[in-house]
């Protein structure tokens, strides 16, 4: 059989791409954490999904670090390095805003040129659509900064209105207060 042919009987599945800001891993079940329960639905996910056990951040903060994630690339090869203050001074209007290149294509990108619908949910400016966060994402949702019921279900009614794969990629800053 022909590598062309193996790709064409391939099922296209679903990628979910969920982003805890601050969440540290040896806090989690999943990664062996057991002083207490602090993560039974994650630790039930991750029984069911791939699970990747070595982890390291391109930056030392969100931006870079989830355009990193993003186009797999360093932040020096996708070019936006500047520091969290920087940043919201640019949003603000009192500076230029370091922005991804359009001429970097992320995996949001490449996943809708092959047939998955895209969305992203988030919320707060570290991943505002101004800096590129929004490219190849037919939904990007910006209404996430704390979660509640309405903000949650607008995730799944997304998901449940898609009849083609999807690519999910939901941030949350929720871990970042009680």
């Amino acid at each position: 059989v022909s590598a062309a042919a193996c790709r064409t009987r391939a099922p296209r599945l679903n990628v979910v791409l969920i982003s805890a800001d601050t969440l540290r891993a040896d806090r989690l079940g999943a990664y062996g954490y057991d002083a207490r329960p602090t993560s039974p639905r994650i630790d039930a996910l991750a029984d069911e999904a791939l699970l990747f056990e070595v982890h390291v951040a391109a930056a030392p903060w969100t931006t870079p670090s989830h355009l990193s994630l993003l186009t797999g690339l360093t932040p020096t090869r996708h070019g936006v390095t500047g520091s969290d203050r920087a940043l919201r001074e640019a949003l603000k209007g009192n500076r230029a805003i370091q922005r991804l290149p359009d001429a970097i294509t992320t995996l949001a990108e490449v996943l809708a040129a092959r047939g998955w619908s895209t969305g992203a949910f988030t919320g707060g400016a570290t991943l505002d659509p101004r800096i590129g966060f929004d490219q190849g994402f037919g939904e990007y949702d910006t209404s996430m900064v704390k979660l509640d019921r309405g903000r949650v279900d607008r995730v799944f009614e997304w998901i449940d209105s898609r009849e083609e794969p999807f690519f999910l990629f939901w941030h949350t800053f929720e871990v970042h207060a009680p």
